[in-house]
């Protein structure tokens, strides 16, 4: 009903009198995910640290009941400085969101993938179980991740890159220890 709404269907759903909700619904789903990312992160460091992937750090336990309440100062800095580096190179928010998209679905596929493996030769399902429940979200996944790689162009290209360089590292690794 109306055409004009398709510059921005998010805030534009329904009507002008939802705008202020929805700002605020947006912006506390914003700090939701800021905090997974930056606790996420924290526990990550935290991990890698332990196996000697990364030096020695200071950690702060900012919880005397929960053990993995931590701070660490380094990395939040870190963080904000690549978030900031980040905003600036990619220039819109669009292009992040094409980022986002392709990393999530990516995600998600190589996930469905791994998890066919897992329950085929570590928890020994039968083969066509298998097949059948990994087939599923593969479609679903590979759906998904496909009608993301129209945004390549548009930021996605970045996730994809840092995966290869990832996969890359891994390989010189394992190289090496042979």
């Amino acid at each position: 009903s109306n055409p004009a709404a398709i510059s921005n269907p998010f805030y534009q759903q329904l009507g002008a009198w939802s705008i202020y909700p929805l700002v605020i619904l947006s912006t506390v789903a914003t700090i939701i995910a800021s905090q997974a990312t930056i606790s996420g992160t924290f526990s990550m460091t935290r991990e890698a640290i332990g196996l000697g992937l990364l030096p020695r750090m200071k950690i702060i336990h900012t919880s005397d009941s929960q053990i993995g309440q931590i701070y660490i100062p380094m990395i939040n800095w870190l963080q904000l400085v690549v978030v900031v580096l980040a905003v600036i190179g990619f220039g819109s928010s669009d292009n992040l969101a094409a980022a986002y998209g392709i990393a999530v679905t990516g995600t998600m596929l190589a996930t469905t993938i791994l998890t066919f493996f897992v329950s085929r030769y570590y928890w020994k399902y039968n083969l066509p179980l298998c097949i059948a429940i990994s087939g599923i979200f593969f479609v679903i996944d590979a759906t998904l991740f496909s009608a993301n790689l129209l945004k390549i162009l548009h930021g996605g290209w970045f996730p994809l890159l840092i995966g290869l360089a990832d996969g890359n590292e891994e390989a010189k690794r394992e190289h090496n220890d042979h």
